[in-house]
This record gives structure tokens, sequence and C-alpha cells, in this order.
């Protein structure tokens, strides 16, 4: 699996780094879960569900994202 995180401007404003710097935290427990990586932009701003901050994980969108919630879907996989 490959995760995203869109760190643009909008979405680094609203956190995005906080949910890297857990993912990379993460990984060094779980070293083998995921391919992480950053992009300046995801370009789904346009979409009216999408709000910052926003991950992609594989090819699902999620937004308006936060810690507690990214540790409830790293459960759930």
């Amino acid at each position: 699996m490959k995760i995203t995180v869109c760190v643009g401007t909008y979405c680094h404003l609203m956190g995005s780094m906080t949910l890297y710097n857990f993912l990379e935290d993460y990984l060094k427990r779980h070293p083998d879960a995921f391919e992480l990586e950053m992009s300046n932009c995801l370009d789904v701003c346009n979409r009216e569900s999408c709000e910052a901050p926003i991950l992609k994980m594989d090819e699902k969108i999620y937004s308006k994202m936060s810690v507690e919630k990214l540790k409830t879907i790293l459960k759930e996989l």
C-alpha cells in the first residue's frame, strides 16, 4: 500500500505535517506496513466533499484527516 500525504499550502496549514510525522513514526515500528510519500498537491481540492488535510491510500482519497482518524483506518487494515 502507498500513502501519499498532501503538504500543499492549505493542507500544510491544516496539519498535514502532523499526519506525515505520525506515519513516519508508525513506519519505524512497522517498517513493511506501507510506502509513504509527500505530494505538493493531490488535485482533489476542487471536489465538494474534500477538505484539508488530505491524504491518499493507494487510490482512495481521505479528507479532513486527523491522527485519530488515521489510527482507526490503520487498525482496520
